[in-house]
């Protein structure tokens, strides 16, 4: 059976052994890059902050009810508390 992972690794597409945690400054960098976020995206999300804190336990149960609907994103309804 053929393992993308290895293959992307492989090829040099991802790095061996790097986990994001271990070094936050880059992978925060690459996320930035990753979803073309640009100054006027940065000053979006500021401006949106009082109202999505305001909201962010509605905002959380909805976002979870949304993974609940695609089984394939690894969450269970068992775990719901």
């Amino acid at each position: 059976m053929d393992d993308p992972g290895r293959a992307a690794a492989e090829s040099g597409a991802v790095e061996p052994g790097y986990l994001p945690a271990t070094d936050m400054p880059r992978f925060i960098r690459e996320m930035i890059e990753f979803v073309d976020l640009a100054e006027g995206d940065v000053a979006a999300i500021r401006r949106s902050a009082p109202i999505v804190l305001r909201n962010a336990e509605r905002l959380t149960a909805a976002l979870y009810e949304h993974f609940l609907a695609f089984p394939r994103s690894g969450l269970c309804r068992s775990r719901r508390g």
